[in-house]
């Protein structure tokens, strides 16, 4: 099940997993002859399945052991298969179960930023899991003892796999620092290290990676707010208008994290056109995607200075339209987004409003009203 994920195979997995302990299955893989074959460290990071430690109360021992073991580890192999019992033993448990989380942290984060070449899947397989346990202050020590630098050589690896489990660290780490709404080194650090290969993976790096790499930009924009994430909003924008819908749907999430960080970065992506592609797809989406597009533009309607770019660019005939959708009215949350929107522009929404026909008035007061009275 770990090496081929066939329907049969996973449930056989997860009957595997009632009875054995995480440890326990490693043992039963290293013993497997074909173990070199195996895609394991693959499978370990990207397939989701709710496994949980038989004895919570040994954790920290468990933890500590494999710890052991990576620092002494005599091969590559070795290393790896280390690596790669820590990745699912992280996966089954959470930061609160651990005794002395800082001390293991460190301990584990010191002993995986050991060059291991041949490893790199399972390192960077254990290091998202570390990250994915972890809160600011763990990251700060994460960041002490050398993870910010494994992970901008796990991104810049030319294996397409290992490309995307660190892009999935990344995102890891800036959850840890949004929870706690504090500023956060490692992923500052990241922000400035990264870039651009983040960039040029998501321009020309493989078909999976493209996406990840634009939500690692969200990541970071929502995780640090650091001031030089600036420089990707011309492509950002440029993936607003991308062939898949899937680069489309991460830029615009990625374009609402960047414009909430400040006026600054709203202002500039005005200037490098973002309204026309703003416009035209919400007219064309639907959905999450169309919601992150609306977002987008109430961002720069709340700023004085891109008001009036908005209302050339047509943004007043979209939200009369949106306003009127049957399935907008199955949304509060979205209609008050929109009725929020036209009052900020109160006399061009006015003139606006006069120019539609009789019919489509009467209709757009009947919805405003109903907004209104909502609660």
């Amino acid at each position: 099940a770990w090496a081929t994920k066939s329907p049969c195979e996973q449930i056989l997995f997860e009957h595997v997993l009632t009875f054995f302990d995480v440890l326990e299955l490693t043992a039963l893989a290293g013993a497997n002859r074909y173990f070199h074959q195996m895609q394991w460290p693959r499978s370990a990071i990207l397939y989701d399945f709710d496994s949980r430690p038989l004895d919570l109360e040994s954790l920290d021992s468990k933890l500590e052991r494999l710890g052991e073991r990576l620092r002494s580890a005599a091969s590559e192999e070795e290393r790896c298969r280390t690596a790669w019992a820590l990745t699912v033993l992280l996966n089954s448990c959470y930061l609160g179960e651990w005794g002395d989380g800082g001390k293991l942290a460190r301990m584990l984060a010191s002993a995986l930023v050991i060059p291991a070449p041949w490893a790199s899947m399972s390192t960077a397989c254990a290091i998202a899991q570390l990250l994915r346990c972890s809160d600011t202050t763990l990251n700060n020590l994460l960041a002490e003892v050398g993870v910010t630098e494994v992970l901008v050589q796990l991104v810049q690896h030319t294996s397409a796999p290992v490309q995307q489990v660190a892009l999935k660290a990344i995102a890891y780490a800036a959850n840890a620092g949004i929870c706690l709404e504090v500023g956060d080194s490692l992923i500052s650090r990241l922000a400035t290290d990264l870039i651009p290969t983040i960039i040029s993976i998501a321009r020309w790096g493989a078909y999976p990676n493209q996406p990840e790499a634009v939500k690692a930009i969200e990541a970071l924009a929502a995780g640090s707010g650091d001031d030089q994430l600036k420089v990707v909003i011309p492509d950002v924008l440029e993936f607003l208008v991308h062939e898949r819908a899937e680069m489309k749907k991460a830029a615009a999430t990625a374009l609402v994290h960047l414009m909430l960080i400040g006026e600054d970065f709203v202002i500039k992506a005005c200037e490098h056109g973002c309204l026309p592609k703003l416009v035209d797809g919400c007219w064309r989406s639907t959905g999450f995607h169309q919601e992150m597009l609306l977002m987008c533009l109430e961002l720069i309607t709340m700023r004085e200075a891109c008001q009036q770019m908005a209302v050339q660019h047509g943004i007043l005939e979209l939200l009369f339209q949106r306003l009127q959708d049957g399935n907008v009215m199955m949304d509060r949350d979205r209609q008050r987004r929109i009725f929020y929107m036209l009052l900020a522009v109160p006399t061009d929404a006015r003139t606006a409003f006069l120019q539609e026909s009789q019919r489509r008035r009467a209709s757009a007061i009947r919805h405003m009203t109903w907004i209104a009275r909502q609660r």
